[in-house]
């Protein structure tokens, strides 16, 4: 079992001699959260020559992040321009801070 937020493909299978087979770990994550999943591949042989499974084990992780701004107005939520003249300009400002882990 991987949890809800791995995926593993394919499961099962039979590998022969010469054969090579790829293994596709997918990862979603639905809120942020460090993710360390210890799994264990486990293996048998068709023939039975083998006495016992045969295992390997080894850790999958990942960082679930977020992208967050912060957005401050000089006054409310939003731009004001009030009244501005025909042909004239105005300006105003306003900053976004990143407030998240990441550069983004």
């Amino acid at each position: 079992n991987c949890g809800k937020e791995f995926t593993i493909s394919p499961k099962a299978g039979t590998l022969f001699p010469g054969q090579t087979e790829e293994i596709l770990i997918g990862f979603h994550a639905i809120e942020k959260e460090v993710f360390e999943k210890p799994l264990v591949l486990e293996w048998i042989d068709m023939d039975d020559i083998l006495a016992e499974k045969k295992s390997l084990e080894f850790v999958v992780s990942a960082e679930a992040y977020e992208i967050d701004f912060t957005f401050t107005f000089p006054t409310g939520d939003g731009i004001d321009f009030g009244v501005v003249k025909v042909a004239e300009g105005a300006e105003r400002e306003f900053t976004i801070t990143n407030s998240g882990k990441y550069k983004v």
